[in-house]
């Protein structure tokens, strides 16, 4: 059975890190960073570009599900809304796909240190990352506070709460 490691958090938790370093942990993987099908300049967020980008995902996604090599998909990103995720999700063709919602977070005060401490970010969206922690701990998803691991011990939590081979 191929599994599906969705990894959500806000910008700035640590999703990229810990999903590269979960690469190195699982075999037979690859990983998607919804990021990369944001590469735009300039970056525009609008229903057109948001559809666009969901449907690239989608179709990434079911690309790797049906590709025999690989087991282990995992995809990060911010997926603040239950409703973004279910429009992905009902997308996928996922007949023997385990999917794995896994949401990373930190305190406030962590976020604050994490994004100024960034050198791709320039901490404008901080408060509004912020404003969204509540959001995140609402969703149905297996949570791991980060404050305190570094992105090896993220990972290492991941593959233990999915059993991935």
């Amino acid at each position: 059975m191929k599994n599906l490691i969705i990894i959500g958090g806000p910008a700035g938790v640590g999703k990229t890190s810990a999903c590269m370093e979960l690469r190195k942990i699982i075999s037979a993987n690859v990983m998607l960073d919804a990021d990369w099908c944001w590469f735009m300049n300039p970056f525009i967020v609008t229903d057109e570009t948001q559809k666009m980008v969901e449907d690239n995902i989608a179709y990434t996604i079911n690309n790797f599900i049906a590709c025999s090599e690989i087991q282990n998909i995992i995809f990060c990103w911010t997926l603040a809304h239950a409703d973004t995720y279910e429009r992905l999700i009902s997308r996928m063709n996922l007949d023997g796909v385990r999917v794995h919602n896994i949401t990373l977070l930190c305190s406030e005060e962590e976020l604050k240190k994490r994004t100024l401490s960034d050198t791709n970010s320039d901490g404008r969206d901080l408060a509004k990352w912020i404003g969204l922690l509540p959001e995140f701990l609402a969703l149905s998803s297996t949570k791991i506070q980060t404050d305190s691991l570094t992105p090896k011990e993220v990972a290492q939590k991941i593959s233990q709460i999915g059993n991935f081979s």
